[in-house]
């Protein structure tokens, strides 16, 4: 959830995701800069995603209130109808093309 907004508080780079244990389906936030550049022997830190993510997300519906959670919910809505109807045209395109084709091809 968070790949590419944390940053490492020890060395300030970006924290970056690893795929770790059997058959690596254990998703876990790292930071491997220090060590990658051979200024430490271990990893600045390593935490589980889930962990983090799960921690994260209470607080940000503890910050969000139901007016706002309403208004997001609203605008999704919003686009989603919007999708909508751009993919009717598209389709009301390919209609009409697939209709010039086959007019052209009897006319030959």
């Amino acid at each position: 959830m968070l790949q590419g907004m944390l940053l490492c508080g020890t060395c300030g780079r970006a924290v970056i995701v690893r795929y770790q244990g059997n058959g690596g389906i254990y998703p876990t936030y790292q930071c491997t800069w220090r060590r990658r550049e051979g200024l430490a022997t271990k990893n600045c830190f390593s935490v589980r995603t889930d962990l983090l993510d799960d921690a994260i997300c209470a607080e940000i519906f503890k910050a969000l209130k139901p007016a706002e959670l309403e208004l997001a919910l609203a605008a999704l809505n919003d686009l989603e109808q919007r999708n909508q109807a751009v993919m009717r045209q598209w389709h009301m395109r390919i209609e009409r093309a697939e209709y010039d084709c086959a007019l052209a091809k009897r006319r030959l």
